[in-house]
């Protein structure tokens, strides 16, 4: 791959996370929040997905990036669809522990309990679902 290869995300794909996200939501029982769900630029090529909220608004973007430096697959649309719910679903916390965290150092937690739950709870449940 070149070092400037990029990659579009299809509206299949989008389909995809549309859909991880919702059943995650569902199964984590984020209901109190208002969701959009976009597939736009991010503006950030090593970004597959990403996810803004506002705690007072209770509302929340979840976004799948159209181009990427990497190339789009079911599984990681997928994957990265839950790791952004899981972000929401910390949101309350990571939101108080940036107010006395550095940021590196509330990022480096939050993903850390992601990258966990991604291979305790995320790939289990697809792989049954794969059956």
């Amino acid at each position: 791959m070149a070092e400037d290869e990029t990659f579009e995300t299809t509206a299949e794909h989008f389909a995809m996370f549309e859909e991880e996200v919702a059943l995650w939501i569902e199964r984590f029982g984020l209901k109190s929040w208002q969701l959009f769900i976009e597939h736009v630029d991010c503006g950030d090529l090593g970004t597959r997905a990403r996810v803004h909220w506002s705690l007072g608004q209770r509302q929340a973007k979840i976004k799948l990036n159209k181009v990427c430096n990497s190339a789009a697959s079911e599984t990681n649309v997928r994957v990265a669809a839950f790791h952004e719910v899981c972000e929401l679903f910390f949101s309350d916390l990571t939101s108080e522990l940036w107010l006395t965290r550095s940021d590196a150092f509330v990022d480096a937690l939050t993903h850390g309990l992601i990258r966990t739950l991604e291979n305790v709870v995320w790939w289990p449940d697809w792989k049954a679902r794969k059956r």
